[in-house]
């Protein structure tokens, strides 16, 4: 520094103090970042959030820009297990034309959208019966459209006797299809095979065996899965009353044994309260980074009062809104004892430095 500056300097008070707060400002600043840098590439999988991944009541689970193996839009099927019974129900949705015509119901059309419901027509607390009929699931993208994101939720506790799932998706339709039979072994037709459709206020329509329903659920419109036990005496689809329950995989199903797991793949995933402002952070969220692979979403589980799921890849991670981030000088402390005294005695260096800034000129030499 120049004599002449040098002076005016240490005869300035307020300059002195401008410039070493300056310098101690941007000293503090670079430690604070180095203990909050966002973290790009975390282990999602390994973190207890995600594996699994809890859906509480008034939560919802989203899928962000899910990408699909199969090219026909697949998204998930389900083959019932013994003793199992489900009901469908859609808050707003239309029949498919070929099922309009399979009907033959005049009162029935596909042109409009209505509430509508699948549901056995026989008791489920008879037992002593054999076993029931089944119905089968398959739920797909219409015309393989993707969607822009998924949203898996319950509104309420089902129960003991029951577990419950509800779902809708953002800029997509979902066609879900709905088949009971009978069991390979049945001679007689068991009961729980006749269904109820039940569109809006109309009387419903019993629907014998082997006749699919299929059903459009236009995109921001919820479909409901209610599984429960036909005979409430035999064992139950889930071990206890707070057994968890798989109801389908993720993905399109295996078709081969060598075919990879049933997974869906995602841009992002997102946990946030029902009723939430879009806007609000969420609770919970982990996101792929852009040139990498995306995040692997599986294994749906449904509890009597929550959904479990886990997440696996590599990406960032966020906590009501606040990156997850690494502590370097934590990491320095760890590794390099001798480095973290140093930046100490650096700091202790810098502070005293200070202090001797704001005290008289004839001090400053």
């Amino acid at each position: 520094m120049p004599l002449h500056l040098r002076e005016k300097f240490r005869q300035n008070r307020i300059i002195r103090i401008a410039v070493g707060t300056t310098i101690l400002t941007v000293a503090l600043a670079v430690q604070y970042y180095l203990t909050k840098i966002p973290r790009h590439s975390i282990d999602i999988g390994g973190r207890s959030e995600f594996s699994p991944i809890i859906v509480r009541q008034g939560q919802q689970f989203v899928i962000d820009g899910p990408l699909f193996a199969s090219p026909e839009g697949k998204l998930f099927s389900r083959e019932p297990g013994p003793n199992e019974i489900v009901d469908v129900h859609f808050d707003d949705a239309r029949l498919d034309e070929l099922t309009v015509d399979d009907l033959a119901i005049p009162a029935l059309t596909s042109s409009t959208t209505d509430k509508i419901d699948y549901v056995a027509a026989d008791s489920s607390e008879r037992s002593g019966v054999g076993e029931p009929c089944r119905t089968s699931l398959q739920v797909e993208l219409k015309d393989a459209k993707p969607p822009r994101a998924l949203h898996f939720y319950q509104m309420e506790a089902a129960g003991t006797g029951r577990r419950s799932l509800e779902m809708k998706t953002d800029g997509a339709e979902l066609v879900v299809q709905m088949t009971t039979t009978t069991p390979p072994e049945a001679k007689v037709e068991p009961q729980g095979c006749n269904k109820l459709l039940r569109v809006g206020n109309r009387k419903p329509v019993r629907i014998p065996p082997f006749i699919p329903i299929r059903i459009i659920v236009p995109a921001g419109s919820s479909l409901r899965l209610n599984f429960r036990a036909f005979d409430v005496n035999a064992k139950s689809p889930w071990d206890g009353p707070d057994g968890l329950f798989a109801p389908f995989d993720l993905g399109p199903p295996m078709i081969n044994p060598n075919d990879p797991a049933p997974v869906l793949h995602a841009s992002e995933v997102v946990l946030r309260k029902l009723k939430d402002d879009p806007n609000s952070p969420p609770i919970l969220s982990a996101g792929s980074v852009d040139g990498r692979p995306l995040l692997s979403v599986y294994d749906l589980k449904v509890g009597a009062d929550s959904l479990q799921i886990k997440v696996s890849g590599s990406g960032e991670m966020y906590t009501n809104g606040q990156p997850e981030t690494v502590n370097l000088l934590q990491r320095l402390q760890e590794l390099a004892p001798l480095a973290q005294a140093l930046l100490v005695a650096l700091n202790a260096a810098l502070i005293a430095w200070f202090v001797r800034l704001l005290s008289k000129k004839s001090a400053i030499k």
